[in-house]
């Protein structure tokens, strides 16, 4: 139980952190209406490490065959962040490696594990990604959906028990 005094502590720092996050947005938006300290102070509390697609390629890769994960998913995956990254779209990007990680060792994600086709008729599938890398998953669904396609005019393929597919 949260006693008063504990309860204004706790509000105190979040509101602190909350100003300092404003102050900092602040700055970042109006550089030129910031002091140069201020300026300073901003970036060095939000540094930014410049790569190349190249380079994010080789890390990804290597982080995720540290994790147990075939060259092939493991490139499947870090074409996809780094994809969505070089898209314009950072909240795909290879932000999101640190959780894969974090879900590979809590045991919510399995990344030597590949989809298995469970079921088909004419045009439609089902598959079974086994808890394996979604991105793998979601490429051989969309495979066997274009290869139903081509056969029956329309292909439809759901893909589950997959981690995140992008």
């Amino acid at each position: 139980c949260e006693t008063p005094r504990l309860a204004h502590l706790r509000n105190r720092v979040a509101s602190r952190i909350i100003s300092a996050k404003v102050t900092n947005l602040a700055v970042a938006r109006n550089r030129t209406a910031r002091s140069k300290e201020q300026r300073t102070h901003y970036m060095s509390l939000n540094p930014v490490i410049h790569r190349t697609p190249a380079e994010l390629l080789r890390l990804a890769r290597a982080i995720l065959s540290a994790t147990g994960s075939p060259p092939e998913q493991a490139n499947d995956v870090a074409e996809a962040l780094v994809g969505s990254n070089m898209a314009g779209h950072d909240s795909h990007g290879i932000q999101l490696l640190a959780g894969y990680i974090d879900g590979v060792r809590a045991g919510r994600v399995f990344p030597a594990e590949k989809p298995t086709l469970i079921k088909r008729e004419k045009a439609m599938a089902i598959m079974d990604g086994h808890w394996g890398w979604g991105q793998t998953s979601g490429r051989a669904g969309t495979r066997l959906a274009i290869a139903l396609a081509a056969e029956n005019g329309v292909g439809a393929v759901v893909v589950r028990n997959c981690h995140h597919i992008g």
